[in-house]
């Protein structure tokens, strides 16, 4: 497009055998002396967790020390935005209530972390 600014973005997921799942978000753009200045972008991802069916599904929270009362775990009930923890070690259990099949989701060593601008934002 002339004296314009194109821009491309592509997401990729990564699943591995042993669990780790790595996202990509790439992006792309066109030169153009009026509008490439540095800029930075924001990716955030949202997770659903249905294992084997939509419902029937219990994600439960873990923090050590407790951040509420006395206990580890905790039963999430709504959707919610919590962020990575590492002073509480902070981590999720993701389990079916019939069959037991179930996800630990654990944030890794090599999470980024975010920046100012990278508030969560209730719905």
């Amino acid at each position: 497009m002339a004296g314009g600014f194109s821009e491309a973005q592509i997401s990729e997921w990564r699943l591995h055998a042993n669990g780790t799942i790595r996202p990509r978000f790439g992006f792309a753009g066109t030169e153009n002396r009026r509008t490439c200045h540095l800029h930075a972008h924001h990716v955030y991802w949202r997770f659903n967790f249905d294992i084997r069916t939509p419902r029937h599904n219990v994600v439960e929270e873990f923090n050590d020390p407790p951040s509420v009362g006395n206990h580890n775990w905790h039963t999430k009930q709504f959707e919610i935005c919590q962020l990575r923890d590492a002073a509480h070690k902070r981590c999720w259990h993701v389990r079916n209530t019939l069959s037991g099949e179930a996800y630990d989701i654990v944030p890794g060593p090599h999470d980024g972390v975010p920046t100012a601008y990278g508030i969560a934002m209730p719905d």
